[in-house]
């Protein structure tokens, strides 16, 4: 064999020798990726098994049956708003008091009497027009169609037009465009 055979026959082998290093690694990073995806899965579902459920489910049989459905079932709007929190959130009893959210808008972490106005206004709106409002529509009809149950008057505040609620604090023109961004900004996955 010459040298030149010789050479091209170790360059050749050191060639193979470096392909297969990196398919070893890709293989090694493909098992570490998938890996991380089924502790995220596992960690989802523990999280679900900690959730409250509305009356009449039993969560642990439907937990055990099917933690894929019961995600189904929430994501679809079997559930409330409170079924669906994090596991580390403060969960909410609801009572026969209490109302169910659109799920139009996105839910802040605290919610408050402006966020279940404007969440009934946004449902009233999407019912009769088949869509959700723009900003100014929503504006609009919080002023001259408010929804039912509520008692909202325009008014100014400090030269800028609000809202008021008996016994609430007033819901100014730049608040609710700021909370109107939060409940309708699209959330990054």
């Amino acid at each position: 064999m010459s040298n030149d055979s010789l050479r091209g026959f170790l360059l050749t082998l050191n060639q193979e020798q470096k392909t297969k290093q990196r398919q070893e690694l890709r293989e090694q990073e493909v098992k570490r990726l998938e890996a991380e995806n089924l502790a995220e899965t596992r960690k989802s579902k523990e999280e679900l098994s900690v959730i409250a459920a509305p009356p009449g489910w039993d969560i642990k049989k439907a937990i055990a049956d099917d933690a894929d459905q019961l995600l189904s079932d929430m994501v679809d709007g079997a559930c409330s708003r409170d079924v669906i929190e994090p596991a580390n959130a403060k969960v909410i009893q609801l009572n026969g008091n209490d109302i169910e959210f659109s799920g139009l808008l996105n839910i802040p972490k605290k919610i408050d009497d402006w966020f279940e106005v404007i969440d009934a206004m946004a449902k009233d709106f999407y019912q009769k027009f088949n869509k959700i409002p723009t900003e100014a529509q929503a504006w609009s009809w919080l002023h001259s169609d408010p929804p039912n149950g509520y008692t909202l008057t325009a008014d100014t505040d400090r030269g800028e037009d609000c809202l008021k609620m008996p016994g609430i604090k007033n819901l100014g023109r730049k608040s609710f465009n700021g909370r109107w961004e939060k409940y309708t900004t699209q959330k990054s996955q």
